[in-house]
């Protein structure tokens, strides 16, 4: 520290002190606001005292542990006595707090909004959390705080709460009970704001704060904290738990071969496992959905759409039961076909499970393509799976959908050729870094060799890391073919000849390649054969599909058209939308009133399935509803009957204009 004049990386880097006046004591008590949807009367207290235990997703909630039932909680609006750690017997809390008022988080005003980025744009209602305080502990004063009628100037609401100056030397012990012995270290806050190390200093910090609130703590007023509160009482953190192998477990032998085929076990019953859709439950039931609405971005996208199940789709392995025998043997054929695909890229070998390793669980996932071909999908559950020991590293970058647009607008203006190839078993092409092994899938176990599993050689879809094994394999073979990745979008490779300034340009989501480039160049269709030599492609032709989107042209016009009708016409047999039409894509004068009422959560799923299908048409081809989307996805927490009827509205007014494409011109 002397070598650097006693600043740290951070001031260098930055060229100012970090800020750690948001730092807390460790193990102290905070009393948290307690909203009035979950007191049980006017007259119970407004605050319950908790204890502290660290800052939670990087902004201003806070990490609490309940007093009774150690029940977690999130909480952004608390005070804090730093001088008074309930967990230990010889600490005294301070009076000064217990006589604050722990205030309820109101709306910004707009100035406020402007000085404060982290605030939520979107009103969003209190969750289930706390319904009593704890009783107090014996021998020990009530920890509830009184409701007062003192309440903090308008400008210091939005500060992080006060920090209790040690306890007043006016406080004399009851003469009923015997005086306290005071630890041997004495449990005091810092007498310096934003120091953690208590009163030592580093001897060039600057004194002087510039803070309005620093002025008015000096003054005796109290801070607040002004976010919203997030109990997690209704959210698992425990891991999945895991089966251990029977004891008479059969141990390695020679003499079993480990090439044996695996055959469909037909007649067998399936018996219950643990799938994808319990977790989707749990989800839905609890906190998580609350939590993807308030972050937005890229996580609440994949949140709706993956609770958009396929239509006329089988969900699970067991419901290919219920099927009439036809179509049942389409489907074991798709499964089979799987199979085959695995054993060909050596994806796996029949093992013994090594003792004290586990196996993670896994699961068929069908689907049907646009052209009518059934594909069915062995999928590991990977959210089974442990952080530093089965993964590392997770991100897999694809192209993005408004790159995808961009790129069909300049076909039409340059009159490029689009080709489309599909690479075959995509994941399976990823190398695996770790030990990972998983159990045989459901309905083709091997008859006598049920208790084996397979270690797992290559990436298989569902593991965590087998998008980013896949697109490092990509990547690689891409460079060597002579491709250059673009900077701006990872999913974008482009080729430029050193002579003739050719450019191709090759569009990457997960196996999905659209390779464009001019028309007729004999240079195109080169790197295309270079690289279903490299895979194993299927060669679609002309590009008509990618990313969900159908693609259409006129090239005499230079025109590119972009639609989903197929899409839409199923979202809208699914929510029973089959006439009428509107003609805005909200009801005149519709406001979105936040709800106050818990609404059940099977309409709160519907509803969530019907803005996750809107999302999906807004995003690829139907720019025009995306107002009211947005709107419509900010009630996703509370949604009410009127929010619901909007999004039928919305589904009326696509289907009148079910027709409409989005059109690129070239030469407008």
């Amino acid at each position: 520290m002397q070598r650097l004049k006693w600043k740290t990386p951070f001031e260098f880097y930055h060229g100012a002190k970090l800020d750690m006046t948001k730092i807390r004591t460790f193990g102290c008590g905070a009393y948290v606001y307690l909203p009035d949807e979950i007191r049980p009367n006017k007259l119970s207290p407004q605050s319950e005292l908790m204890i502290f235990l660290g800052s939670a997703g990087g902004k201003n909630f806070k990490f609490m542990r309940h007093l009774s039932g150690n029940v977690k909680f999130v909480s952004p609006t608390a005070m804090f006595d730093e001088g008074y750690f309930p967990k230990c017997p010889k600490s005294i809390p301070n009076d000064k707090i217990h006589r604050e008022k722990v205030e309820a988080p109101r709306s910004p005003s707009p100035r406020e909004e402007n000085n404060d980025e982290d605030f939520p744009s979107i009103p969003l209602g209190y969750p289930e959390g706390p319904t009593r305080a704890p009783a107090p502990q014996q021998g020990a004063r009530p920890r509830s705080p009184s409701p007062g009628n003192r309440s903090p100037p308008p400008g210091a609401q939005r500060r992080t709460s006060v920090r209790s100056a040690s306890p007043s030397p006016e406080r004399s012990p009851s003469p009923e009970l015997p005086e306290r012995q005071r630890p041997t270290r004495d449990r005091r806050p810092p007498r310096r704001e934003g120091n953690i190390y208590g009163d030592c200093s580093n001897p060039v910090e600057d004194l002087r704060r510039d803070h309005e609130w620093v002025i008015r703590r000096l003054q005796g007023e109290t801070i607040h904290e002004t976010r919203l509160y997030l109990p997690l009482n209704n959210v698992s953190w425990n891991r999945p738990q895991w089966r251990t192998p029977p004891a008479n477990q059969p141990g390695p032998s020679n003499n079993v071969p480990l090439s044996t085929e695996p055959t469909p076990i037909k007649e067998e019953p399936v018996g219950p496992n643990l799938d994808i859709d319990g977790l989707y439950n749990d989800i839905l039931d609890g906190l998580c959905s609350e939590t993807l609405v308030q972050e937005g971005g890229v996580g609440l996208n994949n949140f709706l759409f993956e609770i958009v199940k396929a239509i006329d789709t089988p969900n699970k392995f067991r419901n290919l039961q219920q099927l009439p025998a036809t179509e049942k043997k389409c489907w074991l054929d798709a499964c089979l076909e799987e199979l085959k695909a695995l054993k060909k890229r050596n994806v796996y070998e029949l093992v013994d499970l090594p003792k004290g390793r586990r196996a993670i669980k896994n699961r068929w996932v069908f689907n049907q393509k646009g052209d009518g071909r059934l594909r069915a999908r062995l999928v590991a559950k990977g959210f089974s799976q442990v952080e530093g020991i089965d993964f590392d590293e997770l991100f897999s970058p694809v192209v993005r959908y408004e790159t995808a647009r961009l790129l069909f607008g300049v076909t039409a203006l340059e009159d490029w050729d689009m080709f489309s190839v599909d690479v075959k078993t995509a994941y399976l092409y990823g190398k695996l870094d770790e030990e990972i092994y998983m159990q045989q899938p459901e309905g083709f176990k091997i008859p006598g060799m049920e208790n084996k599993v397979w270690r797992l050689r290559r990436a298989l879809y569902g593991l965590k890391q087998a998008g980013l094994s896949w697109w490092k394999e990509l990547t690689t073979s891409m460079t060597e073919i002579g491709f250059v990745r673009c900077k701006s979008d990872a999913g974008v490779y482009y080729y430029r000849h050193p002579k003739t300034r050719k450019l191709v340009v090759a569009i990457v989501y997960v196996d999905d390649v659209g390779f464009m480039g001019k028309r007729g160049s004999q240079l195109l269709k080169e790197l295309k054969q270079k690289f279903s030599t490299k895979w194993e492609c299927r060669n679609q032709g002309e590009l008509t599909e990618f990313l969900g989107m159908e693609v259409s042209r006129d090239r005499k016009k230079k025109r590119v058209f972009v639609q989903q009708h197929k899409y839409l016409q199923k979202v809208l047999d699914r929510f029973h939308i089959k006439t009428g039409s509107e003609d805005t894509p909200l009801p005149k004068g519709f406001v979105f009133n936040p709800s106050d009422k818990v609404p059940d959560a099977k309409f709160r799923q519907k509803y969530q399935q019907l803005v996750g299908s809107l999302m999906y048409l807004m995003i690829g081809s139907r720019p025009d509803i995306a107002y009211a989307v947005v709107k419509l996805s900010q009630q996703m927490v509370k949604p009410s009957k009127e929010h619901y009827s909007a999004g039928i509205h919305l589904l009326r007014y696509l289907h009148g204009s079910k027709k409409l494409v989005l059109e690129f011109c070239g030469d407008c």
